[in-house]
């Protein structure tokens, strides 16, 4: 079964923003009518609030440094970073160069391809070490993931199809299908970045691991308050305050159309007078945040139990 690994930074929610905010003492889990499979943790965005007894996937921020050319991060650092902050038991990406336009893709190949191969001998002994399958071609990431496979990693992640998802859910689809078949079926399998609905439906068919995603917090950061009415997401735009945090002095005031919501999230943000569905301070962006993970919670356990149904 599928499990769900909502990505978490530095900035979400933390003790010392919420006591200078609301003058009380709230963890971020308790924002949630129900916890998710585990968290994505990052060595660039860290954060050191993690619950100890949940599952954590940890990167490298990979995204961070896309556009240099040697990546300030290999095998030995990364390990040694992951040692000092990484729970027992949790999944470590080995480092990874992300393929874009415009830079040395053989370089970055052959980069990768080392400090994969370094760090199954670098990550230390209570941590899962996990692989990125990266490619140009549908081919190249095949040979990738039999590469880190025969390596000896038992746990691999897809990379790299983040930003063509919107556009291009039947060709990622096909990706991720092709390489699930190409490995052996007792290999772990993530995908990097892709919690959408409708992928999410097709991840639990096929038979993925785990999934990241930052959807949540996204669609907040824009406005967005998310539900879900038979399976199909609705997005309701928050309330524009004219001269506030994020509000512009010439917009014109509105009010938002979302229905008020009894999550956790938005009673909590209620009870010290904030609306999630309003704009205008981070405290409303970051519980709607909230708002919007538990509704997508909610949801994929819906898709999970009708999968188990089946």
């Amino acid at each position: 079964m599928t499990k769900l690994f909502p990505a978490i930074i530095d900035a979400d929610w933390n003790i010392p923003w919420c006591v200078r905010t609301l003058g009380e003492e709230i963890h971020f889990t308790e924002l949630l009518d129900e916890q998710p499979d585990g968290w994505l943790n990052s060595l660039h965005y860290y954060r050191n609030d993690l619950p100890k007894d949940n599952h954590a996937i940890y990167d490298c921020g990979a995204w961070s440094y896309r556009n240099q050319y040697t990546p300030p991060i290999d095998s030995k650092k990364a390990a040694n970073e992951y040692n000092e902050k990484a729970n027992s038991g949790s999944i470590v990406i080995a480092p990874d160069h992300m393929l874009i336009d415009g830079v040395d893709i053989k370089y970055r190949q052959e980069w990768n391809r080392q400090e994969a191969v370094k760090f199954l001998q670098d990550c230390p002994n209570h941590l899962t070490p996990m692989g990125v399958i990266h490619g140009i071609t549908l081919n190249d990431r095949i040979e990738n993931a039999e590469n880190l496979i025969n390596a000896g990693y038992q746990y691999v992640a897809i990379g790299g199809v983040a930003g063509l998802g919107g556009k291009m859910l039947n060709a990622v689809v096909e990706i991720v299908e092709t390489i699930k078949k190409a490995i052996p079926t007792e290999t772990h399998l993530h995908v990097l970045g892709l919690t959408n609905l409708r992928f999410f439906k097709e991840w639990l068919r096929i038979g993925v691991s785990s999934v990241d995603g930052s959807a949540h917090t996204i669609d907040a950061i824009n406005g967005k308050i998310v539900y879900y009415e038979n399976g199909v997401k609705m997005s309701y735009a928050a309330s524009k305050t004219p001269g506030s945090e994020d509000g512009f002095l010439f917009e014109i005031p509105s009010i938002s159309q979302a229905p008020e919501c009894d999550c956790r999230a938005c009673l909590t943000l209620r009870k010290f007078g904030k609306d999630t569905r309003q704009s205008g301070s981070k405290a409303k962006t970051i519980g709607r945040a909230f708002h919007n993970l538990n509704m997508y919670i909610k949801e994929i356990n819906k898709l999970k139990k009708a999968h188990d149904d089946q």
